[in-house]
Parts: structure tokens; C-alpha cells; sequence
């Protein structure tokens, strides 16, 4: 099976630990495992231990992540979560929308998709949701 796991930025948290770990268990059952990811965080250089030798395909670009980060990320940030994130951490929401066909053709032929968030759910219009109510 060809699973794809969806990444909001590559920065080490929690959450990429988790889903490294998951990685490895689905490649470890024979699966075909690569990640997508729409932004690079802060702790970018961090995350090779965490997520292991599998393909990584960047869906969107970096003047997306710029935007999003200094438009919404930054403000949003700064008024409710200060201390709490840092705005280099903020999530390509641009990127997600401008880039949701590029999306759709990279997981046209995956079997699963693992979210590791909301924020790494589906950018709008992209026809992979539909799959999630079928199954």
C-alpha cells in the first residue's frame, strides 16, 4: 500500500516524533511511506532523527509559508499564543489553498492519508476528502 503521511511544517514536535514512529511501523509492514508537507518551522534541522530516510514532497512553496506567516501566523501569534509559538512556526495556510491541485496529483494514487492535525487536513476544493466518506 502507498501511504502518505501530511505534515503542517518540518519542525521537530511531538507530533513529528509520532509520526516518524508511525513511518517506520507501516514501512516495517511492507507499505510504501512518504511525507507531505506544506511549510519548514524553525527547528527545520532538527527533524532528520525524527522522521527517518523516507521521501519528503514539499505541496507548496516558500513565498506561500512568507505570506502566510507574516499576513496570519504573525499577527494571530502575537495577539493570542505569544510565548506560547514562535511565528517562524506558523502554517502554510496560503500555500494549502494556491496548491490544493497539486495535492490532489500527488495523492491520487495513495491508499492512505494520515493527517497529523487539523491544520494538515486537506487544503480546500481538494477531492481527497471525498474518499474519506466513501471508505
Amino acid at each position: 500500500m502507498k501511504i502518505d503521511l501530511v505534515l503542517t511544517n518540518l519542525e521537530l514536535s511531538g507530533s513529528i516524533k509520532y509520526m516518524g514512529a508511525l513511518a517506520s511501523g507501516f514501512a516495517a509492514l511492507g507499505h510504501q511511506v512518504r511525507y507531505l508537507y506544506s511549510g519548514i518551522g524553525s527547528g527545520f534541522s532538527l527533524v532528520e532523527a525524527a522522521l527517518g530516510g523516507f521521501s519528503r514532497v514539499r505541496y507548496a512553496g516558500d513565498w506561500t509559508h512568507w505570506a502566510s506567516r507574516e499576513l496570519l501566523g504573525s499577527p494571530v501569534l502575537r495577539l493570542f499564543a505569544k510565548g506560547t509559538f514562535d511565528p517562524s512556526q506558523s502554517v502554510n495556510l496560503i500555500g494549502n489553498v494556491i496548491h490544493a491541485k497539486s495535492f490532489d496529483r500527488l495523492t491520487r494514487d495513495t491508499d492512505v492519508i494520515v493527517y497529523v492535525n487539523t491544520l494538515a487536513y486537506p487544503p480546500p476544493d481538494s477531492g481527497n476528502h471525498e474518499g474519506l466518506e466513501k471508505s
